[in-house]
């Protein structure tokens, strides 16, 4: 018996090694599977919303951006929170209050850059906030994600929100959040606006 129970031993193990290793190569199986997809697949379309702030300056719009942890006075989709100085390189943790998209975002922005668009004739005053969805590496998870405004030809400001899935899960992300997230854009911009228009902050939800 004892000689029975040691020649069992290896056979035991070389089981169990193979039990572990399965899951391991299905795995790394379909994860190849996913990035040949997602290799040959298109890129989600970019996810663009726009509005006008009637008699207001670009230089006001971006300064209104800029102070983010002020957006929660006059917008209810999201609230920022920040350490110290908002800068270039700064660590922003950005939630959504409307609706379902409830969610934390750490960033690498925001990235700050004012500029006369030569492509525009004549010239006009434009300027942008970015910044980069970073919870996840970025071969899986990424954004191009900016807010720009630009002078328009009556005095007023154009506003360009949009956002970008990269990524391996883009493309699904895209799909699934894709209309919820224009929606919530075109109520931060319409709020936005409102805010010009009034000239009252409004209180934040609770």
């Amino acid at each position: 018996m004892p000689s029975t129970r040691k020649g069992q031993a290896p056979d035991t193990q070389n089981f169990a090694t193979f039990m572990l290793a399965v899951p391991m190569l299905f795995s790394t199986c379909m994860l190849g599977v996913a990035l040949l997809l997602t290799a040959k697949a298109p890129l989600p379309d970019t996810i663009l919303t726009s509005a006008t702030a009637p008699h207001v300056t670009p230089e006001a719009v971006l300064s209104k951006l800029k102070s983010v942890r002020e957006w929660k006075h006059w917008t209810d989709t999201f609230s920022i929170e920040v350490d110290g100085d908002v800068q270039v390189g700064s660590q922003l943790q950005i939630k959504s209050n409307w609706g379902d998209l409830a969610y934390g975002q750490s960033t690498k922005g925001p990235e700050f850059v004012t500029h006369w668009d030569e492509h525009l004739q004549p010239p006009k005053m434009c300027g942008k906030l970015c910044w980069t969805y970073n919870l996840l590496p970025e071969v899986l998870l990424t954004s191009d994600r900016c807010i720009e405004v630009c002078a328009a030809d009556d005095d007023s400001t154009n506003i360009i929100n949009r956002i970008q899935f990269l990524g391996l899960f883009g493309p699904l992300v895209d799909y699934t959040m894709g209309p919820r997230v224009k929606a919530l854009f075109e109520h931060f911009n319409a709020d936005l606006v409102a805010s010009f228009e009034s000239g009252k902050k409004k209180e934040p939800s609770s």
